[in-house]
């Protein structure tokens, strides 16, 4: 049995930015794209975090998965 489903607006090795909501506004960090999932529903992207994000730990949280209207292109 085939599926469709939309083709991913981001691929691996692509940098983009990920939004991160703060008390201030909205940040968006320039992220690369390891990987992505398909959920059934919508694309999910692997991402590298870079040291100065908010989410970013060595050794426990350097990749996070992140839903598509996380992300901007550059």
């Amino acid at each position: 049995m085939s599926k469709e489903f939309d083709k991913p607006e981001y691929y691996i090795g692509q940098t983009v930015l990920h939004k991160i909501k703060v008390r201030q506004g909205e940040i968006l960090y320039p992220v690369t794209v390891f990987g992505l999932s398909w959920t059934g529903m919508d694309w999910q992207y692997n991402v590298s975090l870079p040291e100065d994000h908010p989410w970013f730990e060595p050794d426990d949280n350097e990749r996070e998965w992140v839903d598509d209207r996380e992300l901007e292109p550059m």
